[in-house]
């Protein structure tokens, strides 16, 4: 199966002088269990696409094991590599990205392997740091280990053991944000943050306000089948990483003219950790969005229900 579908949404924007598109992928869990043919009909899909951005959110990999041999790391280092062949590539970091599988208590953030992609042509992780040209400014956030896994005690806590803190999402964003002021007003701003809980709250969007849009993932898009989209039009899915059931800002949230969170579906919906949660994945396609960015005309300016949304499949 493997299925791409690209969400394309059409955003109306003052500042905006000359059309441009964004791609958002997110969610990969890259594992050597994923097959390269996954690989390529995503490469294949967003060069179609021919995007001026590729934005990445976060889990590029499943766990730290998942890239230890060469061969597997290697063939990351190609696939991020051939996104920067098409587009400056900005990738931001989630969860499983510094997640060790068989410790999981002590998180471990592959520099080496970071570094490695930072020297890659056109690519670029934002680890608290960002990237602007004469267009965009975009920020990259990583939530902390402690915001994901606040309490590891299952034994307490066994329906429920991960509950997303947002006090250290808090934290986090007065300690990074620190060394992002004075942002840009001549250009659009994105923030690249991997999970969108709390990113609704009050407290946390007086620290975003500046932003023009904030990119997630991490939802995995609720774990809603793709069968059921015309049916299920709530921005809720099925559940959370937590493991809340039917959690809000899941899924197709980019819905109004003011709205400034995307919560993009996952490149891989299943964790691919072994071969049948991998064939699991068959059921769920790969999801991308594309942002593409227009002037304003009078008419679009009196209409209230932009962005306007397109879905390919």
């Amino acid at each position: 199966m493997n299925k791409v579908w690209t969400n394309i949404y059409t955003l109306h924007h003052p500042e905006i002088e000359k059309r441009f598109s964004i791609v958002v992928g997110n969610d990969l869990h890259f594992h050597p269990n994923i097959k390269t043919e996954k690989l390529n009909k995503i490469l294949n899909e967003i060069a179609k696409i021919d995007p001026e951005y590729i934005m990445l959110p976060g889990d590029i990999i499943s766990y730290t094991e998942a890239i230890e041999s060469t061969y597997e790391k290697d063939r990351l280092l190609r696939l991020l590599q051939e996104f920067g062949e098409i587009a400056p590539t900005m990738i931001s970091l989630g969860s499983h990205d510094f997640y060790k599988k068989e410790d999981k208590l002590n998180p471990v953030l592959d520099k080496k392997l970071y570094h490695k992609i930072n020297e890659l042509s056109n690519v670029q992780i934002l680890h608290n740091t960002h990237y602007i040209d004469e267009r965009i400014y975009v920020a990259g956030i990583t939530q902390s280990y402690g915001y994901y896994h606040p309490n590891n005690n299952f034994a307490k806590h066994p329906i429920k053991p991960v509950q997303e803190d947002k006090a250290v999402l808090l934290k986090d964003l007065e300690t990074h944000l620190k060394e992002l002021k004075n942002l840009p007003k001549d250009k659009l701003k994105f923030m690249l943050i991997h999970s969108p809980i709390h990113i609704d709250s009050i407290e946390v969007q007086a620290y975003l306000k500046e932003f023009d849009y904030i990119l997630s993932g991490h939802m995995h898009n609720g774990c809603v089948p793709s069968f059921l989209f015309p049916f299920w039009k709530s921005t809720r899915g099925f559940i959370a990483p937590s493991g809340a059931l039917f959690p809000k800002n899941e899924r197709d949230t980019l819905r109004f003219q003011g709205d400034k969170l995307l919560v993009n579906g996952p490149l891989t919906t299943i964790q691919p950790d072994s071969i049948l949660k991998y064939y699991l994945n068959e059921f769920f396609p790969s999801y991308l969005s594309v942002l593409e960015f227009v002037k304003y005309s009078t008419e679009e300016k009196e209409n209230k229900k932009i962005p306007k949304r397109t879905l390919y499949r």
